[in-house]
């Protein structure tokens, strides 16, 4: 396929644009980095002694054994 052949003067046309990309990319990069690591160090910060937390449910031993006889009532 000598459609996608990369030419020289395709190389030379693409040449001017090289750098430029490259510094592009890099401060893309660079902000998506600093924005993560800022997100990264504020949620750290954040502290979660004020939110209440709901009661763990608790389970008594007898009720799951009784449970378990009950559960497969369907079978004969």
């Amino acid at each position: 396929m000598s459609f996608f052949k990369v030419t020289t003067s395709l190389l030379r046309a693409r040449e001017i644009y090289r750098y430029r990309n490259l510094l592009t990319g890099l401060s893309l990069m660079g902000f998506a980095s600093g924005v993560f690591t800022y997100s990264m160090q504020v949620v750290k910060q954040d502290d979660f002694d004020d939110v209440p937390l709901p009661p763990t449910p608790t389970e008594s031993p007898q009720s799951s054994s009784a449970s378990g006889e009950t559960q497969n009532s369907s079978s004969p």
